[in-house]
């Protein structure tokens, strides 16, 4: 018997290098009270490198998975947090994808854990019995904030950040179709 998925998601990782240390002054000079900004300002020169990066990556995407290739990043913040979580799981429904480039982290710094989109599964194949995690049946998964990731996901998909423990710096960004 084929075992045909139905209903995939995607979650995309990539490694780029960029100034860093830049990025942590410039992400530590946006925050004030708060450990988040508000929206960036997306013609700074500073975040040029990155706001391409990811608009080249979203389109590529896009071919990928049959939509059409003309996403733009329209949104950008950063997120300073130490010994902190984002417990409550949410999405981004005003874009297409949503992305976090991770500008300081490390195993431990809070893991970006996505949620299964399909609501019962955690009811229906019950953790005892789980033989072995696959696509099929897992209900979380977790992605740890490494410098220098980048993380792109539909904007759709539900998402929380676990407990740091250590430092963690990031941009996250959000695109849309250009004519919207």
């Amino acid at each position: 018997m084929i075992l045909h998925p139905v209903f995939p998601s995607f979650i995309a990782i990539e490694q780029i290098t960029l100034d860093n240390n830049l990025l942590e002054v410039y992400c530590k000079n946006q925050v004030s009270n708060s450990n988040q900004s508000k929206y960036l300002n997306l013609s700074e020169d500073l975040l040029k490198p990155l706001l391409e990066k990811v608009t080249y990556l979203s389109n590529e995407i896009c071919k990928q998975i049959g939509l059409q290739s003309n996403q733009r990043v329209t949104r950008a913040w950063t997120n300073v947090n130490l010994n902190q979580a984002i417990v409550q799981p949410h999405s981004h429904t005003k874009s297409v994808f949503s992305s976090v480039y991770y500008v300081k982290g490390s195993i431990g710094s809070g893991d970006l854990t996505f949620m299964t989109p399909i609501n019962c599964l955690g009811y229906v194949y019950n953790e005892d019995r789980i033989k072995e995690r696959t696509d099929f049946n897992t209900t979380e998964i977790s992605i740890p904030p490494v410098s220098g990731t980048l993380v792109i996901f539909p904007s759709w998909l539900q998402h929380y950040v676990r407990q740091t423990n250590t430092e963690r710096i990031s941009i996250a960004m959000e695109t849309n179709y250009e004519n919207v």
